[in-house]
């Protein structure tokens, strides 16, 4: 069949007789030129959704301090959502991994955000155990990884694949792939202090239920020997304007503010 000719006064063509009744009658411009719109407006959600949850991220590093006093106490509610969120919202408190991931993946799921729960090993990952939590987003089909509770955490998501960079968030950050040999692919996440690269800690794709969750946390409590033990409680991100004092405390701009129990 020849070409369809066009009506001068209309950019659209005239109606092919061998079009049925309600079948479209637009033309292979027209349907590229739709669906590059859309892969655009995509784009454009999924570069918005990353910068949400940058904001998210950042919001909830300068609000709540890293906090283990409880830990060190062993007279920790819990790390169910429950008890995170009485303490964290109700109370004014912070908390440490397992509580701000809890948080975070809840927040981020009542967002309309894809979000997994994952265990990951500090430092050396022939030596460490599975006891720091982390969130996976996925915008769009690619995946980030979302730290909200190591002691510093980045103000942002790193994209999760070999190579994946995060620049501008107090150290630059960088995942690296890793073979966790039967266990599949592991993902190590790196930061540049002024001695150079460090690990920080490498994460696992295995499946994460509540149960691993809760025993990674006791374990953290019976184990004075985790470098959790070590850290100073009340310790704020120095994005936040808040610097530790003694104990639970917290002060701001000279001004102190008592950590509730």
């Amino acid at each position: 069949m020849g070409s369809i000719p066009r009506d001068p006064l209309n950019p659209r063509p005239a109606r092919d007789p061998g079009t049925k009744e309600g079948e479209s009658e637009d033309t292979a411009e027209e349907i590229a030129a739709r669906t590059v719109n859309k892969e655009r407006a995509r784009a454009g959600e999924a570069q918005q959704a990353s910068k949400a949850l940058a904001r998210l991220q950042t919001a909830q590093s300068r609000t709540f301090t890293f906090d283990n006093l409880d830990v060190l106490l062993q007279q920790h509610p819990g790390v169910d959502l429950a008890a995170v969120q009485e303490k964290f919202v109700g109370r004014g408190r912070g908390g440490y991994c397992f509580e701000r991931a809890t948080l975070v993946h809840a927040a981020l799921g009542a967002l309309g955000y894809a979000v997994e729960l994952h265990l990951d090993r500090v430092g050396d990952p022939h030596l460490a155990g599975r006891c720091h939590l982390v969130v996976v987003a996925t915008l769009d089909g690619s995946r980030y990884l979302v730290d909200p509770g190591i002691g510093v955490p980045p103000l942002g998501p790193i994209p999760l694949r070999d190579g994946g960079l995060l620049d501008g968030a107090i150290w630059p950050h960088e995942v690296r792939h890793y073979d966790e040999g039967r266990a599949g692919n592991g993902w190590q996440w790196w930061r540049k202090r002024s001695y150079g690269w460090e690990l920080m800690h490498t994460v696992d794709e295995l499946p994460v239920r509540r149960i691993d969750v809760e025993i990674g946390h006791w374990f953290h409590q019976h184990q004075p020997g985790l470098a959790l033990h070590q850290q100073q409680p009340g310790r704020a991100h120095p994005a936040s304007g808040y610097r530790a004092g003694r104990g639970a405390d917290v002060s701001r701009r000279g001004r102190t503010r008592p950590v509730s129990s």
